[in-house]
């Protein structure tokens, strides 16, 4: 016996033949070639999109937290705490002798450098000595000026003062403090029983110039130092 073969509107879905019950025609109908095969290329371009976008995120940046892009660089406690030790020793070192360094090159400093040079000239080679023979001094009179007494060989060396009046003598402002001394092997020396030596001792507080002359006492080599502050 032949079977009928079925026609093709009997190959098409109970609905779309009109001839479905009620809950077959409820039910969804399944997809068609058609669908099937675009639903997967479709599914498939998404991740590329995706990953696209997360790479290009990455590249920028912009999906990094602060966290992960210190770790990036490397840096630990250890690196940040070393780095700041370092900077902070370098400040203070700055701050506490920057200003000494400049210090002999204030306009006080230099004033008191020039006034304590000329000083020390002046009685190495004129208040002191002939100034025919400069640097070689006079024994009698360098006793004289150091004694603080007027026995009135004072003015017999041609000297305007003793050493009693020190400013006076030497020309000097009483705003400023001056010492003289002839010394020898970081001693002072002592001349017809006179301790050479005149002025108030020069403070620890206070900055000190100190100019230095090479001279000839009684035969012996002396310096004569001028102090000022």
């Amino acid at each position: 016996m032949l079977r009928k073969t079925p026609s093709t509107a009997d190959r098409r879905p109970p609905d779309q033949r009109g001839d479905c019950s009620a809950d077959d025609c409820d039910r969804e109908s399944p997809p068609t070639a058609g669908e099937r095969s675009s639903t997967p290329s479709a599914r498939s371009s998404r991740p590329k999109e995706a990953g696209k976008t997360r790479n290009s995120l990455v590249a920028t940046g912009s999906t990094r937290s602060p966290i992960d892009r210190g770790a990036a660089r490397g840096q630990t406690s250890i690196d940040f705490v070393v780095g700041m030790s370092v900077f902070l020793l370098t400040v203070a070192f700055v701050v506490a002798f920057l200003p000494g360094m400049f210090g002999p090159f204030t306009a006080t400093g230099s004033g008191d450098v020039l006034a304590a040079d000329r000083t020390a000239g002046l009685l190495a080679e004129q208040t002191l000595a002939d100034p025919t023979n400069p640097g070689v001094l006079n024994a009698t009179c360098t006793a004289e000026f150091f004694s603080k007494t007027d026995d009135g060989a004072i003015a017999a060396c041609g000297l305007g003062a003793d050493s009693s009046d020190l400013d006076a003598a030497l020309g000097l402002g009483s705003a400023t403090g001056v010492n003289v001394t002839i010394e020898r092997g970081g001693t002072v020396r002592s001349k017809r029983g006179v301790t050479l030596a005149a002025g108030p001792e020069p403070p620890v507080s206070e900055s000190v110039v100190v100019s230095r002359r090479v001279v000839l006492l009684g035969g012996d080599n002396a310096n004569l130092y001028v102090r000022m502050w």
